[in-house]
């Protein structure tokens, strides 16, 4: 649509951004919480993806167990990442609704310690 060929061609769209257009506005506001577990050994006979999915519902049982005391919390998303630094880290960023007042990333990373 954009050559000379094409000229009696009406275009219909826009050229390309060089950046996304399309925004994460319609989300209500959120909180990320990093939780992170160093110094891990995976048990022998266990895959790094098992390993990785295990801890992941470690992570879901405890927030949920949560959101019994807190009933505005839920996870809106839960993604893995493994940091470059260190091989025996591995950091989940959860995504859960922000409310005034309280602090779910304190609340969450307690509980997970103990």
């Amino acid at each position: 649509p954009h050559s000379d060929a094409c000229r009696d061609f009406k275009q219909v769209s826009k050229r390309p951004t060089p950046f996304p257009t399309i925004g994460l506005a319609s989300l209500p506001d959120t909180e990320i919480i990093s939780v992170r577990f160093s110094g891990l050994t995976i048990p022998n006979g266990v895959g790094i993806i098992d390993f990785q999915n295990r801890l992941r519902d470690v992570v879901k049982i405890v927030i949920i167990d949560l959101a019994e005391q807190y009933s505005s919390l839920k996870i809106l998303d839960l993604e893995y990442r493994r940091t470059n630094s260190r091989n025996d880290d591995l950091i989940f960023d959860i995504t859960v609704p922000r409310e005034s007042g309280v602090s779910y990333g304190s609340i969450i990373n307690n509980s997970i310690k103990d």
